[in-house]
């Protein structure tokens, strides 16, 4: 299977859903450990141009969970307040985001998925009851989404992840056309294309992880 050279890109998403459908399918580590859980906010992601916004779940429904870094310039990144709870509630203005959030709202809308939770977003940053209760909630956050984006990088939410990647250029990948020998003969049957990437093509900087840093990153 080829590296896709971009992943916001529609062949990105579906490939995206075949390795869930498989995962459902075929693995029952999987599965959730407790499919009654309820995280006290979600984002609706809504679809197309319309804003998404935060709400409070009455059952239980599946969801995409956000594992990233925020950076070390976050005076800008607007947060979930107590004065912002309501209108948030009925839009969260896109272009206000970070990158990283709209890409995260992005890859949802691209696999259909309708509900994201994002720590900056689904926990009041300025209330402190309602961050040690949610923050506590992290494990059962993360171990209960159908779905969890690990942005490896880069460091900062305003940078994005999606897009064009190293990795689906062809430097990083080498195609070369499979044989297989027929039984009890000299002939070879080409068996279709394989890629492979060695490890020293491997750029330095890939093998490091911006969520290696952070503690609240782990799940």
């Amino acid at each position: 299977m080829d590296v896709l050279s971009n992943t916001a890109t529609a062949a990105a998403f579906e490939r995206v859903l075949s390795w869930v459908a498989h995962c459902t399918e075929k693995h029952n580590e999987c599965h959730l450990p407790n499919p009654d859980f309820i995280p006290r906010r979600l984002i609706n992601v809504r679809s197309g141009d319309t804003e998404p916004f935060l709400f409070e779940p009455q059952q239980p429904c599946s969801y995409v969970a956000l594992s990233y870094c925020w950076g070390v310039d976050i005076s800008d990144v607007p947060v979930t307040t107590s004065a912002r709870l309501d209108p948030y509630s009925s839009a969260i203005q896109l272009l206000t985001l970070p990158q990283t959030i709209c890409d995260a709202i992005a890859f949802c809308r691209g696999i259909q998925a309708q509900y994201l939770w994002v720590n900056m977003l689904c926990i009041i940053q300025d209330n402190e009851s309602d961050w040690a209760t949610e923050s506590s909630k992290m494990h059962l956050i993360y171990s209960n989404s159908f779905l969890t984006l690990a942005v490896h990088r880069p460091v900062s939410c305003f940078e994005g992840f999606l897009g064009e990647q190293s990795y689906g250029q062809e430097q990083w990948q080498k195609a070369f056309q499979a044989t297989q020998k027929i039984p009890r003969s000299d002939l070879w049957l080409g068996v279709g294309n394989l890629y492979v990437r060695t490890a020293e093509a491997e750029p330095p900087a890939w093998r490091s992880s911006a969520l290696k840093i952070r503690g609240w990153t782990l799940h």
